[in-house]
């Protein structure tokens, strides 16, 4: 990967992380100044993606730590903090390991960045 391949990776990540940052902003300042409660259709809609996104973005966070010139924003130590419940969980059932295994092999080959779950 050449030295402008990494700029430009850097310079797009940081521009999605700043629009992902703002449109979090813009819908919680949007929610707080709600007079209308949510319905219960928003808090399981709520749940369910968070259920979903939280295990499926082990991978590519993982990936974006295996990526050159990423300048340490995402490194192993955050990563392990991160997802310490989702390893927890993953290391109680041995098909819940194979599955998540399989998942992460996607995004990464094993190496010292990769720590299976126990």
């Amino acid at each position: 990967m050449s030295q402008e391949d990494i700029a430009t990776a850097s310079v797009v990540g940081t521009f999605i992380a700043v629009v992902c940052t703002a449109l979090l902003v813009w819908l919680g300042v949007r929610f707080v100044n709600s007079r209308k409660k949510p319905s219960r259709k928003f808090w399981i809609v709520l749940a369910l993606v968070v259920v979903v996104a939280y295990p499926l973005s082990y991978g590519p966070a993982l990936w974006l730590q295996d990526m050159p010139g990423w300048l340490g924003y995402v490194t192993g130590t955050s990563n392990q903090v991160i997802y310490k419940p989702l390893n927890w969980l993953v290391g109680t059932s041995e098909t819940l390991s194979a599955i998540f295994d399989w998942y992460v092999r996607l995004w990464v080959t094993p190496g010292p960045h990769y720590i299976p779950p126990k």
